[in-house]
């Protein structure tokens, strides 16, 4: 009941905005309201993370899966970096963030922000919610260099929209990285250490629609979702009963480099993508079974 009211309000908060408009235009005082209200909590200076909320949310989300499980490579662990501190670079972005989700619960993770769409990020029952349980922000320049700036820990899913779409119900392991190097060009300029970071089980939680990516990776260039979540029968939302393995990578390091030119740029983004292979290959087998891994390889696109 827990998980599936967290996607419900996440797939409704992607709705929220064109309730609003449609409301405002009929005159529907009371959906405007109801609407209105939420927001303004949401932006409450007192409404912050509870760890009591967080540790309930987390209970409840492990009953949902097969088996969770989140460990940490050497020296990947909050704080440990030094100031300059670490951005989780975590893929896949699957349907609802599953494994992104366990690292927003874990007491570990507890001073990280979380960096996500400003579309979902400024939709109230999202953030409030968000707020509850973790350090939410918005994954757009001004804010992760501002969080850059200042040393701190910060969170995002790399892949977006566009990795959510290639979400195949357990088909392939695919990520959306081969167009995404913007945020290592951040992290060169700010001297941030990346930890790659790889859940395995999230693609083999929801069924998804295949095909059409050229049109629906279109859509998701303009923060369109295209995905239809197929989980557990009756209960769509719900996501499948199976194991989730959630695996933080060792940091790299890059030489800062104030004014990162695309060839700094270039390779930062080779490195990482090499890192994210080889996390894959080190720990499928542990995720998967021996047998079951033998031949699966991560698609990249």
């Amino acid at each position: 009941m827990v998980v599936g009211l967290v996607c419900a309000i996440w797939m409704s908060s992607a709705a929220s905005p064109l309730v609003f408009v449609l409301a405002l235009l009929r005159g529907w005082a009371a959906v405007v309201v109801a609407l209105v209200a939420p927001t303004a909590l949401a932006h409450l200076p007192l409404l912050r993370r509870s760890p009591a909320a967080a540790s309930f949310f987390r209970w409840a989300f492990n009953r949902a899966f097969a088996s969770v499980s989140v460990r940490f490579e050497p020296d990947s662990e909050p704080g440990s970096s030094g100031p300059a501190g670490k951005l989780y670079a975590v893929h896949p972005h699957g349907i609802f963030c599953m494994g992104f989700i366990q690292l927003v619960l874990h007491p570990a993770m507890g001073q990280v922000t979380f960096c996500f769409s400003s579309y979902l990020y400024n939709s109230p029952l999202f953030l409030i919610l968000g707020k509850l349980v973790g350090r939410p922000d918005k994954a757009s320049k001004s804010s992760m260099t501002a969080l850059m700036r200042r040393g701190a820990d910060l969170a995002i899913t790399p892949g977006g929209f566009e990795e959510a779409t290639l979400t195949s119900g357990g088909v392939a392991e695919r990520v959306y990285v081969k167009r995404r190097a913007g945020f290592l060009k951040y992290c060169l300029a700010h001297g941030v250490s990346v930890c790659p970071v790889y859940a395995f089980g999230e693609n083999r939680l929801y069924g998804n629609p295949q095909g059409g990516w050229g049109p629906r990776h279109w859509l998701n260039g303009f923060g369109v979702p295209t995905i239809l979540p197929l989980g557990r029968w009756l209960f769509p939302l719900v996501p499948r009963p199976k194991p989730l393995l959630v695996v933080v990578g060792s940091p790299l390091h890059f030489p800062r480099a104030p004014h990162p030119t695309a060839a700094q740029v270039a390779a930062a983004h080779a490195e990482y993508v090499a890192a994210l292979t080889a996390l894959f290959e080190r720990h499928k087998a542990e995720a998967y079974g021996g047998e079951a891994s033998s031949g699966l390889s991560l698609e990249l696109w």
